[in-house]
């Protein structure tokens, strides 16, 4: 039996999907001090695209934003990602905000 390249292609998206949510349920469960660490270690050792990092990082702000963003944004644009994050750039410390321009 052969499995088409679109069927492998089909798993593989939602395989990350699925490390993604988990990923995103850790690093809502831990302080912020740990969570640079935590994305810096899921960069370095998980096979998850940079859309999906940064939507993990957007999940202590909105779980529903950070959901468009895996979804329907291209992290390559930054006017419509820093848009999105006006309203809440009030809430972070500048590093934050460094960190999360780092993965765009």
């Amino acid at each position: 039996m052969s499995i088409s390249p679109e069927a492998l292609e089909g798993a593989g998206i939602a395989l990350e999907s699925q490390l993604a949510e988990y990923l995103a349920a850790l690093y809502l469960n831990v302080g912020a001090e740990d969570r640079p660490a935590i994305l810096d270690a899921a960069r370095r050792r998980l096979p998850l695209s940079e859309r999906s990092l940064f939507a993990v990082a957007l999940a202590p702000l909105d779980p529903v934003q950070a959901f468009l963003f895996q979804r329907d944004c291209d992290p390559d644009d930054t006017a419509t990602i820093l848009r999105a994050l006006a309203p809440h750039l009030g809430r972070l410390r500048p590093e934050h905000i460094a960190g999360m321009l780092d993965m765009i």
